[in-house]
């Protein structure tokens, strides 16, 4: 579950990503309609992931970092240029790597917890 998130949420950034650039090159062309329809795809697949994990996440910091993670990763479309765009996609990658960490922690915990007791939640 929370590699599934991982997966969607970095799809989402590289749309973002693709967005943003076909919007300056030039906001007109198909190129940029189908980088923002395949945005709104990607988001929507994200946000999928990201539900997913707040139904399952067993601490609240799980939950505060899949949210954090979500939003500095749509902020990207809304860099003013290059520059920007760079500094929002390194602060979406460090709260995606952040989240990794606090998942990881988690599903070692339930790991061991299922180790001791047959039957939990990995």
């Amino acid at each position: 579950m929370y590699s599934d998130f991982a997966g969607a949420v970095t799809e989402f950034r590289r749309g973002r990503y693709d967005r943003w650039h076909c919007k300056n090159e030039d906001p007109e062309s198909t190129a940029s309609f189908e980088a923002r329809v395949e945005a709104y795809r990607l988001r929507g697949a994200a946000l999928h992931a990201l539900f997913r994990v707040q139904l399952i996440a067993s601490q609240q910091s799980l939950t505060d970092a899949v949210q954090h993670t979500y939003d500095r990763t749509s902020d990207a479309h809304k860099a003013a240029d290059n520059r920007e765009l760079s500094t929002l996609g390194d602060q979406a990658k460090e709260a995606l790597a952040d989240f990794v960490r606090l998942a990881s922690a988690d599903v070692h915990q339930h790991t061991i917890e299922s180790q001791r007791s047959p039957g939990a939640r990995v």
